[in-house]
């Protein structure tokens, strides 16, 4: 597969955060400070979803996300881009 293929999605979910499943990595990393982020894996599939808190605007909680397999996304991989 070719690297462009192998691109994830990016999604900024403007949701209300009291919308979003509070199981999912949005809502995990609403409450979160910058800086920190959570992961939730999904086993069955190989994938994971990590999120990342964004400066609130208003009154209104934002959070953004990538959803990727667990391959791309090493635990070392994630410390070094995220940290």
């Amino acid at each position: 597969m070719a690297p462009a293929e192998r691109r994830r999605l990016v999604v900024m979910n403007l949701r209300v955060g009291s919308v979003l499943p509070h199981g999912s990595a949005l809502a995990m990393a609403l409450s979160l400070p910058v800086g920190e982020w959570s992961e939730l894996e999904f086993p069955e599939s190989n994938q994971m979803s990590i999120a990342v808190p964004l400066p609130g605007v208003g009154s209104r909680q934002l959070s953004l996300g990538i959803s990727t397999s667990r391959g791309e996304a090493t635990p070392a991989r994630i410390r070094e881009e995220m940290g």
